[in-house]
């Protein structure tokens, strides 16, 4: 390479680069642009844990419909359904507490018959007073079939409160029978839809009286079963028309135009609370 093609340095200059001007940020223009990278970070980090935290968090705290999202207790309720169901359609509470009354009007009595079945209610104690409420309540625990508690909700569903003589009061899910835990004010704070005290478990039929005068169509047909009382369909109670507990059980929803009959006569006694059916004399 020959001299000529070497092109001086100015004495204590600095050399260029190709295309004039300097490429190096000021410090000033440098810390700008670090503080605006952390922000952008700081936001994603916080963005992203939200995220998760909506993810994995919202739904365990929800936890599991304590009606429809577990085993029931018992099935032995499952046709009062659609009454709960229009229930929920209804807002007026005189109204609400009138479909439950017309069309369950003795569920204080068959309730207390089935929580005595399954322990809950023992022999010896007396209920004295049983309340019916409407609507729904979040963060409670709840019973299922393996008789153990899980956190969850409920919404728009039926909730019995038994008060028994020398203990606390407790909750139980009509639908399902299963127990509910939850603080009594929460409970006692949703719509009053009936009460009743000292629900009557002992009845004697009287003149005219049908079984489900005095208890509703599934445990009439669950007392006809254990009693071995027959069954009838129709008013005549001749042999032709004996049919069987399961039969009966599914006329439940066509009672309107098939009517059952089950086999009592005037004077004859049912005592809920002891199980036992004395004949008339």
């Amino acid at each position: 390479m020959s001299d000529n093609n070497i092109v001086p340095v100015p004495a204590g200059g600095d050399l260029q680069p190709i295309g004039g001007g300097s490429n190096r940020p000021s410090p000033n223009q440098v810390e700008e642009d670090h503080g605006s990278r952390n922000r952008l970070i700081t936001y994603g980090v916080f963005g992203l844990l939200l995220l998760v935290g909506a993810l994995l968090f919202w739904p365990q705290a929800k936890g599991a419909d304590l009606v429809h999202g577990v085993a029931p207790v018992s099935t032995r309720l499952q046709s009062i359904a659609p009454t709960i169901e229009d229930m929920a359609r209804i807002q007026d509470p005189a109204e609400r507490q009138a479909v439950l009354q017309q069309n369950w009007p003795h569920l204080q009595r068959d309730i207390i018959y089935y929580l005595r079945g399954d322990g809950k209610i023992r022999q010896n104690e007396q209920v004295a007073r049983v309340e019916f409420r409407f609507g729904s309540l979040e963060g409670i625990q709840g019973e299922s079939a393996s008789r153990e508690y899980q956190r969850g909700y409920v919404k728009d569903e039926l909730i019995a409160t038994i008060f028994v003589t020398g203990r606390e009061p407790f909750h139980v899910l009509v639908l399902c029978t299963n127990g509910m835990v939850a603080p009594l004010d929460d409970v006692q704070g949703l719509q009053l839809v009936g009460s009743h005290n000292v629900p009557m478990e002992r009845f004697t039929i009287g003149r005219g009286k049908g079984l489900v005068h005095y208890v509703d169509y599934p445990l009439a047909i669950d007392l006809a079963e254990r009693f071995r009382l027959p069954l009838y369909r129709g008013r005549d109670q001749r042999d032709a028309n004996r049919i069987t507990p399961a039969e009966a059980r599914a006329l439940e929803n066509r009672t309107d135009w098939t009517q059952v009959t089950v086999g009592v006569k005037e004077g004859d006694v049912i005592d809920l609370r002891t199980g036992t059916y004395t004949p008339a004399t």
